[in-house]
């Protein structure tokens, strides 16, 4: 697995139109729109580090205590539960392993790349900057 810090340079912050190009180009960031302004988005990019993942390599290995998310830009995943394929996940901007986020407990089953997968890990550490309605926001569009 390649990680590649993912980091905003102030003139990719704002177009002229005002809209932040991120939201453009991170489909998940486009349903934020109402939730998080600019300047909470770019909080969120901070710690994001963009993953170029082989077919077969683990993004999230299951009972581990993490709690990142991870956004897909392209390919595909697959949820295994105690090594069983459960479900098959795919399509720019969906979200996995947001349950351990949401629900605060251990990953309940592994990520594992089913294609070439090139996808956002966001550590959840903007949300402590966060009003409690806010999150409630952000965590009803995850």
């Amino acid at each position: 697995m390649k990680e590649i810090p993912f980091r905003q340079t102030p003139s990719q912050s704002a177009s002229a139109s005002g809209t932040s190009p991120t939201r453009t180009v991170v489909p998940f960031l486009r349903k934020l729109d109402d939730t998080l302004d600019d300047t909470l988005i770019t909080n969120l990019l901070s710690d994001t580090a963009l993953l170029e993942c082989e077919p077969g390599e683990t993004i999230i290995v299951e009972g581990d205590d993490s709690n990142f998310f991870c956004i897909l830009l392209r390919g595909a995943v697959d949820i295994v539960k105690e090594g069983l394929k459960i479900a098959r996940i795919e399509g720019d901007g969906e979200v996995v392993g947001e349950l351990a986020l949401l629900h605060g407990t251990t990953r309940s089953a592994s990520v594992v790349a089913a294609t070439p997968v090139f996808c956002l890990r966001v550590q959840p550490d903007f949300l402590l900057d966060l009003s409690e309605s806010t999150v409630h926001q952000f965590y009803a569009a995850v």
